[in-house]
């Protein structure tokens, strides 16, 4: 089986990246021109909607209009369209990118009749290469819809992937902030790396929860494999509360990583508030020695300096007592 190219001008004239007919039991799959052709196994197109042509390819496949104008328009939130014979509707995937570890997502439409699974993208996205480099090694669905589920599937475990991955970051935030060698360069690599994972955490929510609220209707296909579908909604929430725990602690690390700036702060303005209060006396009696009146003491003494110099000495000194008598220092 060919591998699908993820260079978004790779696709045919009418945006075809592939279209194969699976046999179950049976190896390579077959390249199909003409996919609603009714036939042995099931059929699997995906598009290319950037390309050029995309929009006549599809108006080949005659899809319900409904599901046209799904194809064709630019929204992209996630959303099913259900009738007594197709599923179809706009879903969440993760972009290629350069770092594996990056968290951009996209969307993907589909279209799922019995024997047809039809799904369009306008970005490389990891699920659907990931499912079909699974179909290259041999692992075919039985069916359109357990293709459908892998991709599916797909998204939520690169989800909980990134979820224990960001989880493994807060520990390094954590450690940062309980290390007290170099605390101040630690607090910072802590700020600037919470800030990334805040970041991940909220783009991966915006992504997996509009997944929770999408249900089927009454009117949905009967040859739908509903157990499957409810063990990924339970997935998808299990997913949603590792996200939300990832959520929680980021908060709670970001209110001590806070508190121990605070605290610095006000130990920093304390030290300058003693300092303050100490020099404050010698400020006063240098002002006073350096008044060019007459009458001032000690001018004809000619030890007046060093009686000056003492005098500071002991005001300082007793600022300081003061100080450590009232437990500021």
């Amino acid at each position: 089986m060919p591998v699908p190219s993820l260079d978004p001008n790779g696709a045919r004239p009418d945006g075809r990246l592939w279209a194969v007919r699976i046999r179950p039991g049976e190896s390579p799959c077959e390249p199909v021109e003409t996919p609603r052709e009714p036939g042995p196994g099931w059929v699997w197109l995906h598009v290319d909607l950037v390309s050029p042509g995309a929009r006549k390819g599809l108006a080949e496949l005659d899809l319900p209009p409904a599901v046209a104008t799904l194809f064709g328009e630019a929204e992209e939130t996630p959303r099913l369209l259900t009738d007594a014979n197709w599923l179809a509707g706009v879903l969440p995937d993760f972009e290629h990118s350069p770092e594996k570890d990056e968290v951009r997502t996209g969307t993907w439409r589909f279209f799922l009749g019995e024997h047809l699974l039809v799904t369009a993208r306008r970005a490389p996205l990891r699920g659907i290469h990931e499912v079909w480099r699974g179909l290259s090694l041999g692992t075919v669905p039985p069916r359109a819809e357990g293709a459908f589920q892998r991709i599916r599937r797909a998204f939520l475990d690169e989800a909980a992937r990134l979820s224990t991955l960001l989880q493994s970051d807060l520990d390094r935030v954590e450690d940062d902030l309980l290390e007290t060698e170099g605390m101040a360069r630690r607090r910072l690599r802590a700020g600037a790396l919470l800030g990334r994972v805040r970041q991940r955490i909220t783009r991966l929510q915006r992504a997996t929860k509009p997944l929770a609220r999408l249900t089927l209707e009454d009117g949905a296909p009967a040859w739908l494999d509903r157990d499957a579908i409810q063990t990924l909604h339970r997935r998808t929430l299990a997913v949603l509360d590792d996200l939300g725990a990832v959520q929680d602690r980021s908060h709670a690390l970001q209110d001590e990583l806070e508190a121990r700036s605070n605290e610095e702060t006000n130990r920093r303005l304390y030290l300058l508030s003693v300092l303050t209060a100490i020099l404050a006396p010698t400020t006063l009696i240098t002002g006073f020695f350096g008044m060019n009146t007459g009458g001032l003491p000690w001018t004809q003494l000619p030890h007046g300096t060093v009686l000056a110099t003492g005098l500071l000495t002991a005001t300082v000194g007793g600022m300081l007592w003061l100080l450590r008598r009232n437990g500021m220092l």
